[in-house]
């Protein structure tokens, strides 16, 4: 056991390296992510650590043609899955995607129970041949195509609760937000009352629905 920062990249090395020299079985190395770093930060260490030894396999791939290089097994724990493909290119078969979220989620639903449907429902698909479609997930919609007649100017809770209204009792859509522009995004959060929405033909609806 040693005691490094991340600047310390030759005692790491070293480290690692000496370990896999005194062992003649397969060496496993685990790289934990920080979860504690900055959003901006998260797996920035881990993936420099999985750089260090990616050097250490190099280097002994170097010295030593005979050198397998998956006698040593490395392990990367990520928080971000944007991050899942960065480390496979480095040939890692291991990737664990920390439950960082979902164990944010499970706090969520001990505080409020209801939000389990919720959940339970946007994190199932249906199926291709399913008959009906049962769970809903998020879509994007043009408002000229959603609507047969584009809304007058109102607020977000009545355009919430007519769109919600308006839907069949196997299909209800719950609308989140819109897109205008392409690029603006507007969520429907906080006090509905005090949002004026007045929609546009092009504009892009965030919705939570069946299909």
């Amino acid at each position: 056991v040693i005691e490094a920062d991340i600047y310390d990249k030759d005692k790491i090395i070293g480290a690692i390296w000496d370990f896999s020299e005194s062992h003649a079985e397969d060496t496993s190395v685990l790289i934990l992510s920080d979860d504690m770093a900055l959003t901006e930060e998260i797996d920035a260490k881990a993936l420099t650590f999985l750089i260090y030894v990616n050097e250490l396999i190099q280097k002994k791939i170097a010295e030593n043609k005979n050198f397998k290089p998956e006698s040593i097994d490395v392990i990367v724990e990520v928080l971000n899955p944007k991050n899942y493909d960065v480390v496979r290119s480095y040939s890692v078969n291991n990737v664990v995607i920390s439950n960082r979220y979902i164990s944010k989620m499970i706090t969520q639903i001990g505080e409020r129970e209801a939000i389990y449907d919720f959940y339970n429902d946007i994190l199932t698909y249906d199926t291709q041949d399913a008959e009906e479609y049962d769970s809903k997930e998020m879509y994007i919609k043009k408002a000229n195509e959603f609507f047969e007649e584009i809304p007058p100017k109102c607020t977000a809770f009545d355009l919430i609760r007519g769109v919600f209204a308006a839907g069949a009792d196997n299909n209800k859509s719950l609308l989140l937000g819109y897109i205008r522009n392409e690029t603006e995004k507007v969520m429907f959060v906080g006090n509905q009352h005090n949002i004026e929405v007045e929609l546009k033909e092009d504009d892009k609806l965030i919705i939570f629905s069946n299909h």
